[in-house]
């Protein structure tokens, strides 16, 4: 939603303390791993406009800097389609996201998992789990897309 994002809907753990983002929540699209996969993924001129927007907010030498640096960070989650946080949302809270694609091409969301850093110091191990989930999304939505065609084909040659 403009400069912001939202969590559409999420799993909860079955541990007792659990790491969430209410479904609805909005975050600044430039925080937290899930966000910043959107916005590596927006097209150019919508990225380098929001990226201009920040940059202008900059008020100290260090905020500029840390603008260069998201700019180069936006870079390499696009490269990689992988991104990773530690506490930028929240103290003590890890998280590993990466895109998920429609048909097209274009952006369809971002899978994220996210965990205390109490619990791991990093998620790379779920990387390739994470990413195979990712795929079967991509699949399922470029089946649905294929049965829709193969549906309308078959009415067609049905129709008086």
């Amino acid at each position: 939603v403009g400069d912001r994002v939202q969590c559409a809907t999420y799993t909860e753990s079955p541990k007792a303390i659990r790491v969430g983002i209410d479904p609805v929540r909005e975050t600044p699209i430039h925080i937290g791993s899930s966000a910043k996969t959107h916005f590596a993924f927006l097209p150019e001129r919508e990225r380098r406009r929001i990226l201009s927007a920040i940059e202008g907010a900059a008020r100290t030498k260090d905020e500029r800097r840390i603008c260069a640096e998201l700019a180069k960070q936006l870079e390499g989650i696009h490269a990689s389609k992988v991104a990773r946080s530690c506490g930028e949302i929240e103290d003590g809270v890890i998280s590993l996201s990466v895109p998920v694609f429609l048909p097209s091409g274009a952006l369809a969301g971002v899978l994220t998992i996210a965990a205390p850093t109490f619990r791991m110091k990093s998620l790379d191990g779920l990387l390739s789990k994470l990413q195979e989930a990712a795929r079967e999304i991509e699949l399922t939505l470029a089946g649905s897309r294929n049965a829709r065609a193969e549906a309308v084909r078959l009415i067609n040659e049905r129709a008086p």
